[in-house]
């Protein structure tokens, strides 16, 4: 893969939720900067990542650490409100397609145009996120999430494959058994029994296609 010296892909950052000092699954977003800084031949120091992310008052934060092309690291916080429990939060379709052979898709990058844009959408409508296709018509990702859906009693998210990041609590997910990869389109995600939204920054939120009621909207009369 070869990038110019000021391309947007050649800057890396991750997104978490910092809780009185502690980085929430700090370790493995460490751990994935390492592997894209290594995929894209960038100078990297895991141990001062760390430490960045450990030097952070007491409260709850969203922190954004940036990896520059140079190796300088750069950590943003701001105050972060997680949601209420139990809220079902609205998602609709993104208006643009993934491809799932772009390799920066492998990477959390700042060359996100195309995800940003999927916020912005997301924003205008009053969703939580916008979920993207790829040319194949598959369900790939959100533009700030993974999707998981639970169809006939299985709960799957899409594979790396259909374009999707490999998200780090998608990864847990994953890895505790919680969850399967396969390929699904909208008929899929429409029949689902429950959906999800998956962020390391959010945690795991109960979703709904927008349009459809919500879960406090369905009365018991």
């Amino acid at each position: 893969m070869t990038f110019g010296p000021d391309d947007a892909a050649r800057t890396l950052f991750e997104t978490l939720r910092i809780e009185d000092g502690r980085p929430v699954r700090g370790p493995a977003h460490v751990a994935r900067l390492a592997a894209s800084a290594r995929a894209l031949g960038l100078p990297f120091d895991p141990l001062a990542a760390a430490a960045a992310l450990a030097d952070v008052p007491s409260g709850t934060w969203r922190a954004r650490l940036t990896l520059h092309p140079d190796g300088r690291l750069q950590l943003e916080r701001r105050p972060f409100q997680p949601d209420r429990p139990g809220r079902v939060v609205p998602v609709g379709w993104a208006a643009e397609v993934v491809r799932s052979d772009d390799p920066v898709r492998r990477h959390k990058t700042r060359d996100r145009g195309l995800y940003d844009r999927g916020v912005a959408l997301a924003r205008a409508q009053g969703w939580a996120d916008a979920l993207f296709l790829n040319e194949r018509g598959e369900v790939v990702e959100g533009a700030i999430s993974t999707l998981v859906v639970e169809v006939a009693g299985v709960r799957l998210t899409p594979p790396v494959r259909a374009g999707a990041l490999p998200g780090v609590l998608r990864a847990t997910l994953l890895r505790r058994g919680l969850v399967r990869e396969g390929s699904f389109g909208p008929d899929e995600v429409a029949r689902a029994s429950r959906l999800w939204l998956a962020s390391s920054l959010r945690g795991l939120r109960r979703a709904r296609i927008a349009g459809e009621p919500s879960a406090s909207d369905a009365g018991t009369g």
